[in-house]
């Protein structure tokens, strides 16, 4: 390791220099074969209060524990910082970057004690580095963007976020059937405090959209989540037309109650017409106690369908207060009790 620095200039307003080397670092959570870094911090003009700054640095050899997130990261990272910080310490940077072979980091802003405002990206370069980490082969590459402002000094940032995958390859035929060759990412998150709120996030593909919106944090949570499919053969060959599901998240954070609700108005299955089919679920303290309630209405092949269930749990047991179900003129009724042991 060696680490050299130096200051000259006058004593109100000085130059800075220095730079780093340093060679075969190790830890337990990485491996580093050489880093080598220059920064200096200089008076934009002489006499002035606002110092320039600038940072170039790079790390190669990089290697991490975990083997899923070095191969995403690679081998290499390279640093750069091009900044001005003004008397009333507002830094306004115009260049910010951590690259690596897969990955690209920026951010263009001013940042202080009470300001936040500016630009942040991450583009993902390869996609298929990220194959060992998500389990499953990936392909492609894309970026995430987000347009930043806040306070601080109030513990407040949002975030306008897009971002969007080009040609895509999830691994998976139902997944890349669904989502196709392209996705989009859009929303609003904005964290005041312990608080984070989603607005409109929304996650597209060709032939599915996923959305939530809601708040949690202080250990509460309001969250809704909807996902619509507008063509259920992407999902399997047997059935067609569209479905819908929205969720509802309330109550404490750890132990919520949930809502969800199905539906498919016009679809068909094994091809035989499914309309007006409902479905809603309801469960209250799911981590304590679970207390559920099922309901379910439609028609199926000409057939009217109705079904109601409650269940609760006991203990190690499961208890079923009712069930009736009826699908045109067959019918089942019943109660008991689910010994977990």
């Amino acid at each position: 390791l060696v680490f050299d620095a130096s200051a000259m200039g006058a004593l109100d307003a000085p130059r800075f220099e220095g730079e780093l080397d340093l060679k075969g670092l190790e830890g337990p959570g990485a491996r580093i074969g050489t880093l080598a870094a220059m920064i200096s911090a200089e008076p934009e003009t002489a006499g002035s209060k606002r110092y320039r700054v600038i940072m170039d640095g790079q790390a190669d050899g990089l290697v991490l524990a975990d083997r899923g997130v070095s191969e995403a990261l690679g081998s290499r990272a390279v640093l750069t910082l091009r900044a001005i910080v003004n008397e009333e310490a507002l830094t306004e940077v115009s260049d910010l970057s951590v690259t690596s072979p897969n990955v690209k980091l920026t951010f263009t802003g001013r940042t202080g004690a009470k300001v936040l405002e500016g630009q942040v990206q991450a583009d993902i370069l390869r996609l298929a580095a990220f194959s060992r980490l998500a389990g499953r082969p990936l392909g492609g590459q894309g970026y995430v963007a987000a347009t930043l402002s806040g306070d601080p000094s109030q513990a407040l940032t949002r975030a306008v976020l897009n971002g969007r995958v080009t040609e895509l390859a999830l691994g998976h035929p139902v997944a890349d059937r669904l989502i196709g060759r392209q996705a989009n990412l859009a929303g609003t998150v904005t964290r005041r405090r312990e608080a984070l709120t989603l607005e409109g996030v929304t996650l597209s593909g060709r032939h599915v959209t996923a959305g939530l919106d809601g708040t949690i944090g202080d250990g509460r949570i309001d969250m809704r989540a909807a996902l619509a499919l507008p063509d259920l053969a992407q999902v399997d060959r047997q059935l067609a037309g569209a479905a819908r599901a929205d969720a509802h998240v309330t109550g404490d954070a750890l132990d919520p109650d949930v809502a969800l609700t199905l539906s498919a108005p016009n679809a068909r299955a094994m091809n035989r017409p499914v309309r007006d089919l409902r479905l809603t679920v309801n469960a209250r303290t799911v981590t304590s106690a679970p207390n559920v309630t099922v309901a379910a209405t439609g028609d199926i092949d000409g057939k009217p369908l109705t079904a109601d269930v409650i269940a609760k749990e006991e203990g190690q047991s499961w208890v079923l207060d009712r069930l009736v179900a009826r699908l045109g003129s067959v019918s089942a009724e019943g109660q008991g009790r689910i010994d977990g042991n």
